[in-house]
């Protein structure tokens, strides 16, 4: 029984490192798509796959969520995102990316 229980969990619990390996895909497939959402609700997506990154057991950089954010976003954010690559390091973090972008967006 606790053996046969303890297979089952490796494979089945939601910490597991295959569950991991899949949300962390999952983050970092996430791409704004301007006719099926606005730039808030995307960056509210990044906000819960980086949670559920975490509860399964990894905290996703900091530098890394900013990046998402902004590295596949249509051509018309260009200049947004060149600006953003200026920003200082202290100051890049993923709250004031999608502050720039709901911004830009209006």
């Amino acid at each position: 029984g606790k053996e046969a229980w303890n297979i089952l969990k490796t494979n089945f619990e939601p910490t597991s490192k295959a569950r991991l390996a899949v949300l962390i895909d999952e983050f970092f497939e996430l791409k704004f798509n301007p006719v099926e959402e606005t730039i808030g609700i995307f960056c509210k997506s990044v906000d819960e796959k980086k949670t559920e990154v975490k509860e399964a057991g990894f905290e996703i950089p900091e530098l890394l969520i900013a990046l998402q954010l902004i590295r596949r976003l249509p051509a018309e954010y260009d200049h947004l995102v060149q600006t953003l690559y200026r920003m200082k390091d202290e100051e890049f973090n993923h709250r004031e990316v999608e502050k720039q972008l709901v911004n830009e967006a209006g």
